[in-house]
């Protein structure tokens, strides 16, 4: 068993990456997109089965549950049992903010604490591939941060349209 354990959003990257690097940078598997759902919020906190305003920005994310159907139930039990010997772990979702999503879920429901890497191409021909793999950089995954970039964004957009002051934390 590999120490490093590399996860791609989908199947067709995973044979893409297995094409271009095989297994220099561990074993190579896809998730199957969102291998979790959003639990109703009563599911997640039983106080917010009554709605109220906290709900519109509750502390830290939102609770999920393992999705069904498919073959995603599958697919995180493959990584869940990668995971356990690796020490490293290389992120090569899409290179959006849902592929980075995506990566950061499946570790933060597994409990993975090991080092991250977080690999970014935007084509999936196996010279791209290499050199995103050559010039990656060491990035610890943060999920109380997953959507610090968009709540940045948005509040430059609101600042740029006249209609509010950056929010304070």
């Amino acid at each position: 068993m590999s120490d490093q354990l590399v996860i791609t959003e989908k199947t067709s990257q995973a044979r893409d990456v297995r094409a271009a690097v095989g297994s220099r940078y561990g074993q190579v598997l896809p998730a199957e997109s969102h291998l979790f759902d959003l639990m109703e919020p009563e599911n997640a906190v039983p106080a917010w089965k009554r709605w109220s305003a906290v709900l519109l920005r509750p502390e830290g994310l939102y609770a999920t549950k393992i999705a069904l159907g498919g073959s995603k139930p599958a697919k995180l039990r493959a990584i869940r049992d990668a995971l356990r010997g690796a020490r490293q772990v290389w992120l090569a979702t899409d290179c959006d903010r849902e592929g980075q999503l995506i990566g950061q879920e499946i570790l933060e429901h597994l409990g993975y604490r090991g080092e991250v890497r977080r690999v970014v191409f935007t084509a999936q021909d196996p010279q791209t591939i290499r050199d995103a793999f050559g010039r990656v950089q060491r990035r610890g995954v943060r999920p109380d941060r997953a959507g610090a970039g968009a709540d940045a964004r948005g509040d430059r957009h609101r600042r740029e349209a006249g209609r509010a002051q950056p929010r304070s934390r």
